[in-house]
């Protein structure tokens, strides 16, 4: 009995880690944005890695071809398939800060992204 107890326990933890450790890697999330007449082409290289409950990384925002300085993950977390994060970006119009709320699931990250009190969905793939 003790040792069925004892496979059962191990059994949750590694397919805890192992739900953890499926959010590592670089996703892509891209989309277009109207600007004047024209429309931009954006998209986010989300490059993370899970360390036990903690979420660590950096994003990439790309504007029209044109890389971004990379933007540090900050207060990551992931519980099975569901992760949070937040990000904080200075610029000339203040400082922004942006929440990311989703699951994990199968080549995807999806949920919502939220900033100024506005929300939107966001779904990235696997690269």
């Amino acid at each position: 009995m003790k040792l069925l107890t004892t496979f059962i326990i191990s059994l949750g933890l590694s397919t805890s880690a192992t739900a953890a450790n499926a959010i590592d890697g670089t996703w892509v999330y891209e989309r277009t944005a109207p600007k004047g007449e024209k429309t931009l082409k954006m998209s986010q290289a989300f490059n993370l890695k899970a360390e036990g409950k903690k979420v660590t990384g950096t994003i990439v925002l790309n504007i029209d071809g044109k890389a971004k300085p990379p933007i540090e993950i900050k207060t990551g977390a992931i519980e099975g398939k569901k992760f949070s994060f937040q990000t904080e970006t200075s610029t000339t119009m203040g400082t922004f800060r942006t929440k990311y709320e989703g699951v994990v699931d199968a080549g995807a990250i999806k949920g919502t992204l939220s900033t100024d009190g506005k929300s939107a969905p966001f779904e990235a793939k696997k690269r």
